[in-house]
């Protein structure tokens, strides 16, 4: 009872400390304008989850954008309603879970000192309150962060093949929330051979890394059967890459966000000017995965 008490105990002061903190932010904010009016990417958030809301599930169009954060508003908004405050509550609540999942995380990883700390500094990090609050998908990607990084820490006292689906699944998410996280795919591939499974007979590595790429299969393959669906071809999440790419490496990357066209920095023009831009690059209309890829041809 003591053992679960020096557990929980931490948990719930810096769960209550961090959705505090989360909550006079909200109120301080509510003056400003742009807290009523989602605008630029929040906008195309909050309008997709409307469509979903309305019905349309599945959409016509690959994903541009990562989509469990719009699915996710859409869940939300048809159990609290579609007002913008009762969203960033349910927001800030999953902010303040995030810090006292990092607790967990860093008392199996350290120790339950290091757990506090970690989750201390979480809940008070000032980025982390404020994006918490916005209708953005960095509130998300920080709730699936966290779990895959305490899923990494139970893998790390002791590898399991349920462990491992549960790393997967957590990678998945957050790979549908954040799709540079696609990055992380090898690197926790290979620390799961060659660390977590140390020691462990061949079979027995095998198996596990199996257990992780199947917790990534159940999250990723129906994403990547409706863009089959919708487009015709296998697109595993999202279908930007290729802009993103020329945004931070062409000529004019400056290391801030600049527009594909000047003034078209809305997310509907710069999925149709991506396209058009790489076609007239290449002097020829792109196929239709082309056309999904092709503006590396610009960078």
């Amino acid at each position: 009872m003591k053992s679960e008490r020096s557990v929980w105990i931490p948990f719930v002061a810096i769960v209550a400390l961090a959705f505090l903190v989360r909550f006079v932010f909200l109120l301080e904010a509510r003056g400003v304008p742009l807290f009523h009016a989602p605008v630029v990417d929040a906008k195309s958030y909050w309008d997709w989850s409307e469509r979903i809301v309305a019905g349309d599930w599945v959409g016509d169009q690959v994903f541009y954008q990562a989509p469990l954060y719009p699915y996710f508003l859409a869940c939300v908004k048809l159990v609290v309603g579609s007002d913008l405050w009762n969203v960033r509550l349910v927001q800030i609540a999953l902010g303040a879970l995030a810090c006292g999942v990092l607790f967990l995380a860093g008392r199996e990883l350290l120790s339950r000192r290091a757990g506090v700390v970690a989750g201390v500094i979480l809940a008070l990090y000032a980025p982390a309150i404020f994006f918490d609050a916005l209708i953005q998908k960095a509130n998300l990607g920080l709730v699936w962060t966290t779990l895959l990084l305490f899923a990494l820490a139970r893998v790390q006292r002791s590898a399991s093949l349920a462990r491992l689906v549960l790393v997967g699944v957590f990678l998945g998410l957050l790979m549908l929330t954040r799709e540079e996280s696609l990055l992380l795919v090898p690197v926790l591939a290979a620390w799961i051979v060659l660390f977590a499974a140390r020691g462990q007979p061949l079979a027995r590595r095998g198996a596990l890394f199996g257990a992780f790429a199947l917790g990534l299969a159940l999250v990723l393959t129906p994403v990547a059967a409706r863009n089959a669906k919708v487009g015709g071809e296998f697109v595993l999440t999202t279908s930007q890459a290729g802009t993103n790419f020329y945004i931070g490496n062409g000529p004019a990357a400056t290391g801030l966000y600049v527009p594909l066209r000047p003034g078209r920095s809305d997310t509907a023009y710069e999925r149709v000017d991506a396209v058009e831009l790489a076609e007239a690059a290449r002097g020829q209309p792109l196929a239709r995965r082309g056309a999904l890829f092709g503006a590396f041809a610009l960078g």
